[in-house]
């Protein structure tokens, strides 16, 4: 587990890439996140999608 570059408010901590939320025990799962790319050589593709799987809770980013 690397948690060199992430940042958690409250909570358990994340590994720096991975997402979820508290809501999910319902069907109405929510959250929010974001990957800051600055000072890294990595970048996505301007036509990336969001793909859901298995869940609304879970999406997969498939075009880098």
């Amino acid at each position: 587990n690397d948690y060199t570059f992430s940042r958690t408010k409250g909570g358990k901590r994340i590994e720096y890439g991975k997402a979820g939320d508290c809501y999910s025990l319902a069907d109405c799962p929510q959250g929010r996140f974001s990957i800051n790319l600055s000072g890294t050589s990595l970048s996505l593709a301007p036509g990336l999608k969001w793909q859901p799987q298995k869940s609304r809770a879970h999406v997969n980013v498939y075009k880098i």
